[in-house]
């Protein structure tokens, strides 16, 4: 089951503060948080619920003028190998597909080394690296929705 999203309000708001902290050491904290969910370039979010509506994991991306920008992803690490990041991603795709941009980026810090594996395992490349210790990995689109 997959919940979307694009406006705030309070309860969206509660539910990912929870998945943020039970996924990220350390989580944003709620002003990073709130500023992310009301940003100005318009962030939209997919969250990822099990049949008992329990919150898995979500994804945060915007519009860029060239291409789909994943802003956080994260899925809780006991359902992590069990495909939600990959539906997620896939949905990701598929909007992708229906509109005129080709790519997917994503800055990945560089020790953070299993998304990076995930991200190549899903057809990404990483195509850039900043002092900063980031790669840019991006995802090409070429008409197939699944990768």
């Amino acid at each position: 089951m997959i919940f979307y999203t694009k406006t705030y309000h309070k309860s969206l708001f509660e539910e990912l503060k929870d998945l943020e902290e039970n996924i990220f050491i350390p989580p944003y904290d709620e002003r990073e948080l709130k500023s992310l969910i009301l940003a100005k370039d318009k962030c939209t979010w997919l969250i990822y619920k099990d049949d008992l509506s329990r919150q898995i994991g979500f994804i945060v991306y915007r519009l860029t003028k060239i291409s789909f920008e994943i802003c956080r992803i994260g899925i809780l690490s006991l359902y992590r190998r069990y495909g939600a990041g990959t539906f997620l991603l896939n949905k990701l795709k598929f909007k992708l597909s229906d509109t005129q941009y080709r790519k997917i980026e994503i800055w990945i810090y560089d020790g953070n080394l299993p998304i990076q594996l995930w991200l190549r395992k899903n057809g990404f490349i990483a195509t850039e690296i900043k002092d900063e210790g980031f790669y840019l990995f991006e995802y090409f689109f070429t008409g197939d929705c699944n990768g």
